[in-house]
């Protein structure tokens, strides 16, 4: 839950809790958070505080779930300066073979044959196209003021809707910007 949604909610833990009640609270950026809720979870069902099927369970599961996905991604944001990344074609001497160049910071960090820059380019718009869409998602359940674990669930289920989609053969014809078959 958001500090926010946190605050405002009456049957939130914070708003539970007493006066004088200690309390141990989690930022999403913790590389251990997720873990740390999965053995909390562990504990419950254990203990008998919770039965592996209470919504207080799968809350947490879902929360533990949607933050390990998101980590990697926030880390590598994180760690990414404002990087000036610039791309060129070349056509090499020794092989007379185009080629696409990646640079950053005026650095060269990758040369790809044309096929590889294809694979690229589709995987950058892919996931950018993936991470607009579960933006999306967020956005629309914060405007009509939805549960924000709502919303994660509901990311987390068509993630793997979307997974399951990738997995299925569609036949088609690709074609190089030219417009030629290959």
């Amino acid at each position: 839950m958001t500090k926010r949604l946190e605050k405002e909610d009456p049957q939130s833990c914070w708003n539970k809790a007493k006066e004088d009640e200690l309390m141990f609270i989690l930022l999403e950026r913790d590389i251990c958070m997720a873990d740390t809720i999965r053995y909390w979870v562990e504990r419950r069902i254990k203990t008998d505080k919770n039965k592996p099927g209470d919504p207080q369970i799968k809350e947490a599961l879902n929360l533990a779930e949607y933050v390990a996905n998101n980590l990697d991604l926030k880390q590598k944001e994180q760690t990414l300066p404002n990087s000036n990344l610039g791309v060129e074609g070349i056509v090499a001497y020794r092989n007379n073979q185009p080629y696409v160049l990646i640079f950053h910071d005026k650095k060269r960090i990758a040369q790809l044959s044309i096929a590889e820059a294809h694979k690229v380019a589709l995987d950058i718009l892919t996931q950018a196209a993936r991470m607009e869409a579960d933006a999306m998602i967020h956005k629309f359940f914060d405007k009509e003021n939805f549960p924000p674990d709502a919303g994660i669930a509901l990311m987390l289920e068509f993630r793997k809707f979307r997974l399951k989609l990738d997995e299925d053969y569609v036949e088609g014809t690709i074609t190089t910007p030219s417009g030629d078959l290959q």
